[in-house]
């Protein structure tokens, strides 16, 4: 056992791995709005999140849990088109064979965690790889994917270099560096230039996978998906809550401190990191025991079913899975906040510690959102929180399918959970001295209308909305509200 400065040193070094890989709510919000379109429960859902988390959790450079391993499971390092379709037919095999026995098991648990590794790195290679820059945006956002749209071998598709076990040195033959959230060829955040359309492209290409992988899976063993939906965690529901918990605060607060100020936050962007709460915390969850989903990987490593002959110069061992491509007929309705000030009275000595919760519902179905705590030392900064909700489009029609939105303004006090925290205050940016200190509006995805407490059309920077609180504890916020297209192509 390490002793207590020992690990903490360790933890420390852990933490300047998880800057490098699509952030885990960027992840969790996709993988929860895939899994919503399939009809997933909630506790199927969240220990999918889970799974996926812990592919970044166990990449980090102090791991015991097949460290080298799961270092293979982020599409990193994969340097020309060749190699590219090497890794995916592979890919593809592996998770064939891993979910169909675990149908053939009737073992949900275990196929609910090979989903959420294996989706991790369908997610990555459309934020870690050239393809956003391969397949412009034109009208609408595209959601072509590797397995919806061949390429030939004279398209030049890559991932950037970001150092491991394999490639501890760059090579030569590398084009670009995988980067962070000041440089390279990554998009694993909105902070990170087009991010949004990497975003997509691995919404998409997580809900091909996922449907393929049920379609396996049954195929396997008729009426299995459907207790896969049906999963409860029963008695050991309190560790599912706390290894959500976990993926949200140690993702949120991990830092390095004076030792690297680029390791600041890996929720959703940077400006989080908090070392005096991320290492009291990151220290008791792994003394905690272990739960069912932490089990899985450090006992019965169920990733090691993924990575089997990936990265060998090898012709794929097996034959390669018919993965269909599935078409969204979705628009993608988008809160940007561009502008966060605080305007209450006195306070000269108040440095927020902004975050928001966004709850939007449509007849697509609810999704609640967490924008990144923003730990700037300063009240009044531009940000790039960018809430993107996917409504079907067969279901809109103009004036009487809109978007609810419900958008509230906290500050971080506390380390309380589920959010908001115990303590945390309420910022008033509705503009009145009533008890609802949030703004509410209908948004009309067609029209690009808000009507509510925003009223009019705000879908560029030009027009963004201004709100302001009036109160003592009060902010303002400028947002920017729009929809788009999905196009299959």
């Amino acid at each position: 056992m390490y002793t207590k400065p020992i690990a903490v040193i360790l933890i420390l070094v852990a933490s300047s791995a998880w800057v490098s890989a699509h952030d885990t709510g960027h992840h969790a919000d996709m993988t929860r709005t895939t899994l919503t379109d399939l009809k997933f429960g909630e506790d199927a859902i969240r220990a999918t999140q889970v799974a996926n988390w812990l592919t970044d959790y166990y990449s980090a450079p102090n791991s015991t849990v097949t460290k080298d391993e799961f270092e293979k499971l982020h599409f990193d390092d994969v340097f020309n088109t060749t190699d590219v379709r090497s890794y995916w037919n592979q890919f593809a095999i592996n998770t064939q064979a891993a979910v169909v026995q675990a149908a053939k098991d009737r073992d949900t648990l275990k196929f609910i965690m090979l989903l959420g590794l294996s989706l991790h790195t369908v997610q990555d290679f459309y934020t870690h790889s050239n393809w956003p820059e391969k397949h412009p945006r034109s009208a609408g956002y595209r959601t072509a994917t590797w397995w919806s749209s061949p390429v030939s071998s004279d398209t030049d598709i890559y991932t950037g270099w970001y150092p491991n076990a394999m490639y501890p040195d760059r090579p030569s033959y590398s084009k670009q560096d995988h980067g962070d959230y000041f440089y390279g060829l990554n998009k694993d955040s909105y902070v990170r230039p087009k991010w949004d359309e990497g975003y997509i492209f691995a919404f998409a290409a997580s809900e091909e996978w996922a449907i393929a992988l049920c379609a396996w899976a049954e195929a396997a063993n008729p009426g299995f998906v459907d207790q896969v939906r049906a999963y409860q965690a029963g008695g050991n529901r309190s560790k599912l809550d706390y290894d959500v918990q976990a993926s949200y605060r140690i993702s949120e607060w991990v830092s390095l401190g004076v030792f690297d100020d680029k390791v600041d936050g890996h929720w959703k962007g940077n400006h989080s990191g908090r070392i005096a709460s991320f290492l009291p915390f990151v220290t008791a969850w792994m003394a905690s025991p272990d739960s069912p989903y932490v089990k899985a990987v450090k006992t019965d490593r169920y990733q090691l079913l993924l990575t089997r002959g990936l990265y060998t110069k090898n012709a794929p061992s097996g034959a390669v899975p018919t993965i269909a491509p599935v078409k969204l007929d979705k628009v993608a309705v988008s809160v940007r906040t561009l502008h966060l000030n605080y305007v209450g009275s006195g306070g000269f000595t108040f440095s927020p510690t902004y975050y928001a919760l966004l709850d939007l519902k449509s007849t697509s179905g609810n999704q609640s959102f967490i924008e990144a705590m923003q730990k700037r030392g300063a009240k009044d900064f531009d940000t790039s929180w960018w809430t993107m909700h996917f409504v079907d489009r067969a279901n809109l029609v103009p004036g009487k399918s809109p978007v609810a939105v419900r958008y509230g303004l906290y500050n971080e006090d506390s380390g309380g959970w589920p959010l908001p925290g115990s303590s945390d205050r309420h910022f008033n940016i509705k503009g009145s001295n009533d008890q609802d200190k949030d703004i509410r509006f209908n948004f009309d995805p067609i029209t690009q209308e808000c009507q509510g407490d925003i009223n009019g059309v705000h879908d560029r920077e030009a027009n963004a909305a201004a709100v302001s609180g009036k109160t003592n504890f009060s902010a303002s916020a400028k947002l920017l509200i729009r929809s788009d297209p999905l196009v299959a192509r």
